[in-house]
């Protein structure tokens, strides 16, 4: 791989929230918007405190370095719904199983798309497990210290919730991205 075709890691993140916006605005016919918002060296452990459910997934490298997605689960929700032909609202939820047929196919769209984005900068990424929130994640120890990024995400000009990136801090070190 070309150095001269790698980007720095901040600059990849951003663009997986620009690829994430461009998708869901055309396929919801809405303005979508992820609005990044911080980064932040910070242990494992802080991320897998998240104490409600979240749809995560977590994809490798090809030199295994991990990288874990969190999605917000009302994000999900209102997507589907507005896909479906509602409002864009997430409604109640009570004796049914976490996400709906509907729910999961949206969130394997936004694996791809998420995929798609690091693949286009030189940073192949193959989905490894998917599960319902990042306490079910065990990809670092967790006083281990890794990148953490944080979106916003709008429609149209409400906030719908939120999205984080965890990224593994020896990522941008070992040849597959420059240091950010």
């Amino acid at each position: 791989m070309n150095v001269e075709q790698n980007i720095p890691l901040e600059g990849l993140v951003k663009q997986v929230g620009l690829c994430l916006s461009n998708q869901l605005s055309g396929v919801l016919n809405l303005p979508f918007m992820c609005k990044y918002f911080a980064k932040k060296l910070s242990p494992y452990e802080a991320i897998q405190k998240l104490d409600r459910n979240y749809f995560s997934f977590s994809m490798l490298s090809e030199t295994q370095s991990p990288v874990l997605h969190v999605l917000d689960t009302q994000v999900l929700y209102r997507l589907t719904n507005r896909i479906l032909g509602g409002e864009g609202i997430a409604e109640p939820r009570s004796d049914h199983p976490l996400f709906t047929f509907s729910e999961r196919i949206i969130g394997q769209k936004i694996i791809g798309w998420v995929a798609d984005a690091f693949n286009k900068n030189n940073l192949h990424l193959q989905l490894d497990k998917i599960a319902n929130g990042p306490r079910y994640f065990h990809l670092f120890l967790p006083d281990e210290k890794v990148w953490q990024f944080a979106f916003e995400l709008y429609m149209g000009s409400q906030l719908a919730g939120m999205y984080f990136l965890c990224i593994d801090r020896n990522l941008e070190h070992c040849g597959e991205l420059e240091q950010s």
